[in-house]
């Protein structure tokens, strides 16, 4: 939407600026999609490691629950 084919201005100051602001718009839209996209990797990973742990916590504590009760459970490696 900020192309520079839509440049309408008719004085030569004004259309340098407006085309000034079309190339700003242009690079912030590219630097917050980057960001954005970074950040959302980074709270991917830290959910599927957060997540991981606590499967393994859990997976921990209910061997050895059920080896205090003297039952065996076969955990998967």
């Amino acid at each position: 939407a900020y192309g520079l084919d839509r440049v309408m201005a008719r004085l030569q100051e004004t259309a340098v600026c407006v085309i000034g602001v079309a190339l700003l718009l242009s690079n912030l839209s590219l630097s917050l999609r980057a960001a954005l996209a970074l950040f959302c990797l980074m709270l991917l990973l830290f959910v599927l490691l957060t997540l991981r742990s606590r499967a393994y916590i859990y997976s921990t504590s209910a061997a050895n629950a059920s080896s205090s009760l003297g039952c065996t459970m076969l955990l998967p490696h």
